[in-house]
């Protein structure tokens, strides 16, 4: 910038201009690197600024030419001391063999520009780039998972190495990512295509990258863990039974978890210590897609689970079994057949029966279903202690599922036939009703035989 004064002078009668120029800050060089070198010396690397030294100091004015590039150390990061002078532009390398490189050091470097200093560049240690924060990772999808973090806060960062556990907990490298392919932003992102978070969970690890050595950093030493979510249906209590593990990673550890379905309704809060919930069905369904958030301290930082859809088969019950026969045997055992559904699994069959009480029926024995059962089917009650020709019989066939839920079917009863001599050579026939649930008797056909060894007629 130039400002132009004048003077008047009247003795003399004239006008005297003079020109002062005034000169810009001269811009920070750039800190590249702070190496420790095998013999124990620490090489400092930085270049001048976006151009040459020259550049950099024109912006200065012309009485401000390329002095120096001054080094400052420092032990503690805040108590800086000029460590060296380099007035060689050219030169934009140096090696400290005068510091104690067990130790942490600091440095940074400006540009001294005729009398006119440049600001300080970044402040760059002599140890590996330190580890970013991880915020946290959570699932996207089934394949998906999303791991974030807040920027290294090391300028020599040239990048981050992403690890990911494999099957036996080892952390080895997935995928390194540089800092100029990540979007500016006091948070960053990377998404892991080819992970598993439905079938395990998932734990990384990430390192900053060092620019000068290209070689990673310590990572952040604990790993976080995704939310792996597993469920089982009861088909008894209408319940799906969800348990998860806990997420891993915030040191503040989880303030609740919070448990519902996919489309975030019917939510319920847990406990930060919880890994089990049994869901309930609303009446009238059986499927659930179900996810967990676990709540960071913050209240704001959350993870998901993998989502997992659950049917629970309604009661396996058959729609139907009623009785379509009865009879009595020559021998006076009883036959029964019945009609069922078949269309849902058959899990265990009861002959239930009573004498002459329909409504007391008591376990008789239990049906042999078989693999490939057909209807109608067929018993034979061969029961030394039923008498048919003393006795009328009724029976049920009871279903009862794995929840122990039973269903039975309608009853049938048998016909008791009941004689006597009238000396007048006739007999009398008596004999009780057939009884078949929703069955009318049309007609009874009465057969005679000359004797019980007889051919009846």
């Amino acid at each position: 910038m130039s400002f132009f004064r004048l003077f008047l002078c009247p003795l003399l009668g004239l006008i005297v201009g003079t020109i002062t120029a005034w000169g810009q800050t001269p811009e920070a060089p750039i800190l590249r690197c702070v190496n420790v070198l095998p013999d124990g010396t620490i090489e400092i690397t930085w270049t001048p600024g976006s151009g040459s030294p020259v550049t950099v100091c024109s912006g200065a004015g012309s009485g401000s030419p390329f002095a120096a590039y001054e080094i400052y150390v420092s032990t503690d990061g805040s108590a800086f001391t000029l460590l060296a002078s380099v007035a060689d532009a050219n030169q934009t390398t140096y090696i400290d063999n005068t510091s104690n490189a067990s130790n942490t050091l600091y440095y940074y470097v400006r540009t001294i520009c005729g009398t006119v200093s440049s600001p300080q560049s970044a402040v760059v240690d002599s140890q590996d780039p330190s580890a970013p924060f991880v915020l946290g990772v959570t699932v996207q999808d089934a394949f998906t998972t999303s791991l974030s973090w807040t920027p290294s806060t090391a300028p020599e960062t040239y990048g981050y190495i992403i690890y990911r556990a494999d099957e036996n907990g080892n952390f080895v490298p997935l995928d390194t990512v540089h800092v100029n392919e990540l979007p500016a932003g006091n948070i960053q992102t990377y998404n892991d295509f080819e992970a598993t978070p439905s079938e395990n969970p998932e734990a990384y690890k990430i390192a900053a990258i060092d620019s000068c050595t290209q070689e990673p950093g310590p990572d952040n030493n604990m790993p976080h863990q995704t939310i792996h979510l597993i469920t089982q249906g009861d088909e008894c209590s209408q319940t799906i039974a969800m348990s998860w593990t806990e997420y891993e990673g915030w040191t503040d550890g989880v303030a609740s978890y919070e448990i519902g379905l996919s489309d975030g309704t019917n939510v319920v809060t847990l406990p930060g210590d919880s890994t089990f919930y049994r869901y309930q069905l609303p009446e009238g369904t059986n499927t659930a897609c179900l996810i967990v958030k676990a709540i960071h301290t913050n209240g704001t930082t959350t993870s998901l689970s993998n989502i997992v859809c659950t049917t629970v088969n309604p009661e396996q019950q058959p729609d139907y079994i009623y009785m379509t026969n009865i009879g009595v045997t020559n021998d006076n055992k009883v036959e029964i057949e019945w009609a069922i559904d078949l269309s849902s699994p058959l899990t265990q069959l009861h002959i239930l029966r009573s004498i002459a009480d329909t409504s007391e029926l008591a376990f008789a024995d239990t049906y042999p279903i078989g693999s490939n059962p057909t209807s109608p089917m067929n018993y034979t009650d061969s029961d030394n202690d039923v008498r048919a020709d003393r006795y009328s019989y009724a029976y049920r066939i009871q279903h009862t599922d794995p929840c122990g839920h039973e269903f039975v079917s309608t009853t049938a009863q048998t016909i008791l036939l009941d004689g006597q001599d009238n000396l007048n050579f006739s007999n009398g026939l008596a004999w009780s009703a057939l009884y078949i649930t929703y069955a009318q008797v049309s007609n009874y056909q009465i057969y005679r035989a000359d004797s019980i060894a007889g051919i009846l007629s």
